[in-house]
């Protein structure tokens, strides 16, 4: 395996690792455990690591296409639906797929429905505005606050990025990851050759 190869996986892994990390973190805010003053504050934090996470995942798409053509304009970028918006247009196949194990044999996945890009973007721009002060006019309607809706939001995003895999530029490699692993909860990224039978 070269050296870029192995950056790729370590990189990809690191931003998996930070998404595991954040959702932790939302999950010990839903539950009162992070000393929020009070429940609009860990609303507002747990939105804030929504957005973050999935700008993670757009910066592991972008490190999985990282050595196709025209993707260097996209390396200052951080905003999710820019660098997955420019990333279709490269190569329209570049969006992470969600998928199982499949048997016994571990070299076998099938893909399953995991929330589309055009969801996932929405959820982005939904948090960013729930993050958002308001008009002076609404200061003294207080913002709901609805922790549902944040549970549905990271369940959504977990169960899509649980096992997933994206297609490299030829449609023949990928890369595999799986967010915790039976034997250690920890991140595990690979990079395979798909074998058609």
């Amino acid at each position: 395996m070269s050296n870029n190869v192995q950056k790729q996986i370590d990189l990809y892994a690191s931003l998996m690792t930070e998404i595991n990390n954040r959702v932790d973190n939302i999950n010990l805010a839903v539950s009162g455990t992070l000393g929020f003053s009070d429940p609009m504050r860990a609303q507002e934090f747990c939105y804030l690591q929504i957005r973050m996470v999935i700008e993670n995942i757009a910066l592991a798409a972008l490190v999985a296409h990282g050595d196709m053509q025209g993707v260097s304009s996209l390396h200052n970028a951080w905003s999710a639906d820019k660098i997955m918006n420019r990333l279709e247009r490269l190569h329209g196949n570049f969006y992470p797929k969600s998928c199982i194990q499949v048997g016994g044999d571990k070299s076998k996945i099938e893909y399953k429905q995991g929330i589309e890009k055009s969801e996932l973007l929405k959820i982005y721009n939904t948090c960013g505005e729930k993050l958002h002060r308001g008009k002076l006019a609404n200061i003294k309607n207080p913002k709901e606050v609805n922790f549902i809706v944040v549970v549905d939001y990271v369940q959504k995003i977990y169960d899509f990025l649980n096992m997933h895999s994206i297609f490299l530029s030829e449609n023949k490699t990928l890369i595999l990851c799986i967010m915790r692993t039976i034997e250690t909860g920890e991140v595990h990224v690979v990079r395979a050759t798909t074998i058609k039978h």
